[in-house]
């Protein structure tokens, strides 16, 4: 039994630690039983997570609750699973950009007009540790979000607050802000090599900051402000760490691994993203987008940008194109914790929107000799403020703004290579995903010339078409085999640094098993039988006079006989 004991106490110890830790971390409870009925509550990024916990429980005690989201799907959603579960039919979802500013400031203008009152603004929404991404408006992502995209909302809504009184501001910092440090002569990261962690640092620093600013300006006007540590809390916060799947392994881990992963140096090689077969995508045909980065990537980021829709994975298959997906989309990947720099932008466009085509005609004619010009106009008979130009074969379209309807591509030294197929489209500069059925097509015809010549000049072009860069909103390899040299090193370096600690941990548990196995065999010599050895006689006893000749020295006495 005793070898047990050990191993016993040492997981029990280790079992209490984690769960005296996570009770530690977590917070405690509020024990206030407190109802706010009539009172409008505003929750940022009340989708998932705290956000969407903090408005159930301000729900149940009656609130007005304004659920602000950036994702409308997903918020109508959790407003209906609120009001299930509440039986308050008091919840209402509102869109909430906060990575920008004309969203926030169209936010705070609907909620100015449509509500009396504000009394509670819970400043909740973040991003964690995503890769070096920008806001709508070229502020970097984590800053631009958890700081600026707050303090703008809340010195929007700031007159309504204090004309609610007592009202109060709620922001959600983090423990984080203790390892911050604000760099005011680089916020974006412009001049920095990117750091995911300290950029979430110095938001979380910021958001402290501007707290007790605020507080001090505020008051004697009934609003308070403060600013809270929420605990570790599984959420999808941490979906950008690789580690969001448990709160316990991305706080151990995140300190333990942290300086090991920080020492890894050399920036990732930027993916490519491409879409196939094309990126003018007919409706209701099949494309597929992919997102192609180095071998051995541990997750793979695929965004529309301007929207809410991402997916850790690498392709994303459309069956039958619809308007929807159509947009501007970019890919990252990560590898351990930190992330690559983001893709080339990919336009995907959904062609066939509007059935009434363009026309396509070349000027002067659609036959020309080389080093001529030639002038290929398009024109609509609808008001489309943009074309674009196309030639069969190109990776990607030429764009021209509109000219009273129309719009004119001019060749100024036409080659054998302008010879093709060309198709027109049209579209407007409000919806440039969506674009018009392509016109007619026109057959460029550069005229014949003698057979030597013709047969150069073939190959020149040939030549000059492996080595000039295309036009292109895509550029990718067509193959996994593409990455490779200094990112191949890199991800084998990183391999090994990987193996080399995992080899370190199985060192230091098999040293300790051994340990414990050494030091309960060394005991065991110490472990003898008893030997059995004749007790000691026993001591004489005085005895009276009148027995003294009774007894005998070996203590041995004969019995007396009456």
């Amino acid at each position: 039994m005793n070898r047990y004991l050990l191993p016993l106490s040492v997981l029990g110890t280790a079992v209490g630690g984690a769960v005296l830790l996570r009770d530690y971390v977590a917070g405690g409870v509020c024990p206030s039983k407190a109802t706010i009925p009539g009172k409008t509550v505003i929750v940022t990024g009340a989708n998932t997570g705290i956000g969407k916990q903090t408005a159930l429980e301000l729900g149940r005690r009656g609130g007005n609750i304004i659920l602000a989201c950036r994702d409308m799907e997903k918020c109508e959603a959790a407003a209906k699973d609120i009001r299930g579960e509440t039986l308050n039919h008091r919840v209402r979802a509102r869109h909430l950009d906060l990575a920008s500013l004309k969203s926030i400031r169209e936010f705070a203008a609907k909620i100015i007009e449509e509500e009396e009152q504000v009394h509670i603004l819970v400043n909740n929404a973040a991003v964690m540790r995503c890769p070096h991404w920008t806001t709508d408006d070229g502020f970097e992502m984590q800053f631009g979000v958890n700081h600026l995209g707050h303090f703008l909302l809340t010195n929007l809504l700031l007159d309504k607050l204090k004309a609610s009184a007592p009202s109060r501001i709620i922001n959600l910092s983090s423990l984080a802000h203790v390892a911050g440090h604000i760099d005011f002569d680089d916020l974006n990261w412009e001049k920095r090599k990117y750091d995911t962690k300290a950029a979430y640092c110095q938001s979380k620093l910021a958001i402290i900051l501007f707290t007790r600013e605020l507080s001090r300006q505020l008051q004697g006007t009934g609003v308070t402000v403060n600013a809270l540590h929420p605990g570790v809390a599984r959420t999808e916060l941490g979906r950008h760490t690789g580690m969001h799947s448990s709160a316990f392994s991305s706080f151990t881990l995140g300190l333990c691994l942290g300086q090991v992963v920080q020492a890894q140096h050399g920036p990732l090689p930027k993916p490519s993203l491409q879409a196939l077969p094309s990126s003018l995508a007919p409706l209701k045909t099949q494309v597929t987008v992919r997102c192609q980065g180095p071998p051995g990537v541990d997750l793979y980021r695929l965004e529309k940008l301007r929207s809410v829709n991402y997916q850790d994975q690498p392709i994303l298959f459309i069956p039958a194109m619809e308007e929807r997906f159509a947009g501007c989309y970019r890919c990252s990947y990560q590898n351990g914790s930190r992330w690559s720099p983001p893709s080339d932008r990919l336009e995907l466009v959904a062609t066939g929107v509007y059935a009434n085509k363009p026309s396509l005609s070349a000027q002067p004619s659609p036959a020309v000799s080389p080093g001529g010009k030639v002038t290929l106009q398009c024109r609509s008979q609808y008001s489309f403020d943009q074309f674009a130009l196309y030639k069969e074969g190109d990776a990607g379209p030429q764009k021209g703004s509109e000219k009273q309807n129309w719009a004119d591509f001019p060749i100024t030294a036409v080659t054998v290579a302008h010879g093709g197929t060309y198709r027109c489209y049209s579209f407007s500069s409000k919806l440039p995903y969506l674009w018009s059925a392509p016109s007619d097509p026109l057959q460029l015809v550069v005229t014949e010339f003698p057979e030597a010549s013709r047969k150069l000049s073939i190959s020149l072009i040939n030549k000059s078409s492996t080595i000039e860069p295309s036009r292109s909103i895509t550029i990718s390899p067509k193959g996994p085999e593409s990455p490779t040299g200094l990112a191949q090193q890199h991800y084998t370096k990183s391999n090994l640094v990987r193996i080399c600690i995992g080899a370190v941990i199985l060192i230091l548990l098999v040293g300790l098993l051994a340990e414990d196995w050494h030091s309960r065999k060394k005991s065991l010599p110490h472990r003898v039988r008893p030997i059995r050895r004749p007790l000691p006689p026993l001591p004489q006893t005085q005895k009276p006079h009148s027995q003294q000749d009774g007894g005998r020295p070996d203590g041995h006495n004969h019995g007396h006989h009456h």
